[in-house]
């Protein structure tokens, strides 16, 4: 509603039935809310006051009195949850949470006795002096899936991966119904619910308080979220059925901790070691390629070099629709170098170049209506999401809270994106003269392809590319040949929205 305001308002009016509907934030973080509808025009009408006059003097103070009493009702109410919520989970009850994978929540009564149970997405509503606890679910596949992970991991040399891979292979729905991550299993074999034990206050989600050690405390760290330390948890064993024995949990966890800490010659030594990292992306699936090591011993001697793996397959396993595509980052940087300087130096025809991006510039103060409308609504939308995404994060249990996390992260990413475009598309044309503005640009990208041919800084490559790269790869039986730059794969530069790339195929260095 702020940025509608500020953006070529179509409406004159916020009317609330009283003050803290606007809002209950403290003064100053009131001037960072209000100072753009005041600047649009646009005033705050209440059904229980009537108008809000921001305008004059003895409205702003009469406001500012008023929002300060409304701001301390909340930091009063957090105090009270906060110190509510800890008496439930010190006798072992959920405080709001939903329940981990394999359980379900169960209403108990004042006398002990089980009354209703709660699957995850239903709604219910309960007396005051009733508690939630934990149940083993009714569907006895989600307990037989829970138990073959736990054993499986405890008893065989399998992976997370491949459990992984194992659970989309057979299609076994995930917590939330699709498929199945490393990160959703690995929370869960780390979950100590599974043997009855409940863990409260891991993470720092209120925003004016924070339990610590079974204390309320005032947060002195801003609102994000954090993780507590061990010692301030809120730890009950017994409080329900353990659907998981003990010695299989702590076999699992030995395993875990085994694994993490062996060392790896994947840990990076510097930030230049992967130079394409967020820039190359699998064109079949559409995400990532993580930067990966690879070794190979050969008379007696490691060799190791980089590479960039799918992050499908890392995350997912082969059964996910993208297979094991790989490309060595030394020559995937030699094509890409390449195929840059050609395109900066359009075959050396600068004058040939200089005509192009004239008319590309010319094409680009041509603003079509209808694309900034789309791009407006999508922008709102993806505002929407983020909103509803970030009330789900701070509900979510622990074993999905990464994950709607990498979700969160991916729509900001997307949001950003498209506002960025809509800012350009927004701009007023540019002033000043095209045919000087197409040399400014030529001459940048000629001194471009110069550097190209010298060894740069590495943060100077990443300057100059640092436009997604799309890689396509073709499955063919081992020993074919296949014309490509790489052994594994063929590359295509594409032009899209904002970026620019050379497309090229079958091109042998």
């Amino acid at each position: 509603m702020q940025r509608a305001a500020a953006n070529g308002r179509d409406f004159d009016v916020v009317l609330c039935w009283d003050q803290d509907r606007f809002g209950r934030f403290d003064s100053l973080e009131a001037g960072h809310w209000i100072h753009p509808f005041r600047k649009a025009g646009v005033r705050l009408e209440t059904v229980t006051e009537g108008k809000i006059n921001w305008n004059d003097f003895t409205g702003r103070v009469m406001y500012g009195l008023k929002q300060e009493g409304k701001h301390q009702f909340l930091i009063d109410l957090s105090r009270n949850t906060a110190r509510g919520q800890i008496s439930n989970a010190q006798k072992g009850h959920l405080c709001g949470q939903a329940a981990p994978y394999g359980y379900d929540r169960i209403l108990v009564d004042e006398a002990g006795q089980p009354k209703q149970r709660v699957r995850n997405g239903e709604k219910f509503a309960k007396p005051r002096s009733w508690h939630v606890s934990l149940v083993p679910s009714d569907d006895p596949e989600k307990v037989q899936t829970l138990r073959w992970l736990f054993e499986q991991y405890a008893t065989t040399d399998i992976g997370i991966r491949s459990l992984v891979d194992d659970l989309n292979r057979r299609c076994v729905p995930s917590p939330r119904g699709g498929q199945w991550y490393m990160g959703t299993v690995r929370m869960i074999l780390r979950n100590e619910a599974y043997v009855g034990t409940f863990v409260w206050a891991k993470r720092r989600l209120g925003k004016y308080h924070r339990v610590a050690a079974g204390e309320v405390k005032a947060r002195d760290d801003g609102a994000q979220v954090g993780m507590n330390p061990r010692e301030e948890h809120i730890v009950v064993p017994g409080a329900h059925p353990a659907l998981i024995a003990p010695e299989t949990f702590v076999a699992v966890q030995d395993r875990l901790t085994e694994r993490k800490h062996q060392p790896s010659s994947h840990k990076r030594t510097n930030g230049d070691r992967y130079l394409l990292s967020g820039v190359v992306f699998c064109g079949h699936c559409g995400q990532k390629m993580h930067g990966s090591i690879k070794t190979r011993r050969k008379g007696g001697k490691v060799y190791t070099w980089e590479t960039y793996v799918c992050s499908t397959y890392v995350m997912k396993g082969r059964s996910c629709g993208c297979g094991y595509h790989t490309v060595d980052q030394g020559e995937l940087l030699t094509y890409v170098l390449k195929a840059v300087r050609a395109l900066c130096f359009a075959d050396g025809n600068r004058e040939a170049l200089t005509d192009d991006v004239r008319e590309q510039i010319a094409q680009g103060q041509t603003v079509d209506p209808a694309e900034v409308v789309g791009l407006r609504a999508k922008v709102a939308d993806l505002d929407k999401d983020l909103e509803h995404g970030t009330r789900r994060l701070l509900r979510a249990p622990d074993d999905v809270a990464d994950l709607l996390a990498g979700e969160l992260s991916a729509l900001r990413r997307e949001r950003d994106r498209l506002a960025t475009q809509l800012a350009v598309l927004e701009r007023p044309a540019a002033s000043e003269d095209v045919p000087a503005e197409a040399e400014r640009i030529v001459e940048h990208l000629w001194r471009y392809a110069d550097e190209l041919q010298a060894q740069i800084p590495a943060a100077r490559l990443r300057e100059i590319i640092r436009n997604r790269i799309d890689l396509y790869f073709d499955h063919v039986p081992r020993g074919t040949r296949i014309e490509c730059p790489f052994s594994k794969g063929t590359l295509h530069f594409r032009q899209d929205e904002n970026m620019f790339f050379l497309e090229n195929r079958g091109d042998w260095i």
